[in-house]
């Protein structure tokens, strides 16, 4: 079967267009973040306190 959007942009199925969207939109936050916090010690802080929750609750889960 043709599909026309594999066709248009090469992709072999929907989720890997949805994969590099999101590594395209997470470049964009993290280069904003970037541009609006210049200091590397706010950037990397601001980073770490809103991953950091996440991480540990996905690993406090998994045990």
């Amino acid at each position: 079967m043709n599909e026309p959007l594999r066709n248009l942009l090469g992709f072999d199925y929907s989720g890997s267009l949805a994969v590099k969207f999101f590594f395209f939109l997470s470049g964009i936050l993290v280069t904003n973040s970037w541009l609006t916090k210049p200091s590397a010690i706010r950037f990397a802080s601001a980073r770490i306190f809103r991953i950091f929750p996440s991480w540990s609750s996905a690993r406090s889960s998994r045990s």
